[in-house]
């Protein structure tokens, strides 16, 4: 997804201290490629990427977490050192964070380790940009590929929660997760059994996982959904959160 600006935000970017504090950051940490970029289009040459490099660099990328396991967290962050860890890769683990709750602590130790490479609250409000508030599908799309997209977004938005969860408790970021979880909430379709489905078996997960006081924050929103027109079986999956915050 590309994101669009009006000349006035814009404007008002290029006043703002931390963007300006951010770009100056981004600029020195990829010089290289930026000095290779502003030679491409001086030579007026077709401006190409070094597809080959940046393949085998991911692939690096992979081969590491595809071995992490909590005793090698160290090992793994040296070889994340010697592939000359950036911004790019710092958003990557973050994606592995959302996608892959399995090992989210490990991954987070290593954001930790990392975390002077970025500000990222900034990595964080983009993810939730993209989840909560782009809500553009294709009309294109067939039906099944459009309820394919739907899930993965809900998948996604369930593990952006528990990751922004997780950092919250280790004091990385503040005051986020209440946002989430009510954008999580005003998200969810009831209309389709099949996407209530996976939008109250995704809240279940969100609430098993993190401090069970949300459930009782929370006690009003739950009941205002499990009183509407949903099915028993979702009925009953709302009532096994409320049962979380007694184990």
């Amino acid at each position: 997804m590309i994101k669009y600006y009006s000349s006035i935000q814009l404007s008002e970017l290029k006043n703002n201290k931390d963007f300006i504090d951010e770009f100056e950051k981004y600029k020195l940490i990829n010089k290289d490629r930026i000095d290779k970029l502003l030679v491409d289009i001086k030579n007026k040459n077709r401006i190409t990427f070094n597809l080959t490099n940046d393949s085998e660099r991911n692939k690096q990328f992979n081969n590491i977490f595809n071995k992490l396991n909590k005793s090698n967290i160290k090992l793994c962050i040296d070889e994340l050192n010697k592939l000359k860890m950036d911004i790019e890769l710092y958003e990557l683990i973050i994606d592995k964070c959302i996608v892959d709750l399995q090992h989210i602590e490990s991954y987070i130790e290593i954001l930790i380790y990392f975390k002077n490479i970025t500000d990222i609250n900034i990595i964080i409000d983009n993810k939730i940009g993209k989840l909560f508030e782009d809500d553009n599908i294709d009309v294109e799309l067939s039906d099944y590929e459009k309820l394919c997209l739907i899930n993965k977004k809900i998948d996604k938005s369930c593990g952006l929660c528990i990751l922004v969860s997780e950092l919250e408790s280790k004091k990385i970021i503040n005051n986020y997760i209440i946002n989430v979880i009510n954008m999580f909430f005003d998200n969810i379709i009831i209309d389709d059994n099949d996407i209530c489905d996976r939008y109250i078996n995704s809240l279940f997960s969100i609430f098993k996982n993190i401090d069970k006081r949300f459930i009782v924050l929370y006690m009003g929103k739950l009941e205002d959904l499990k009183n509407k027109d949903i099915s028993k079986k979702n009925k009953f999956k709302i009532m096994d959160i409320f049962d979380l915050k007694n184990k």
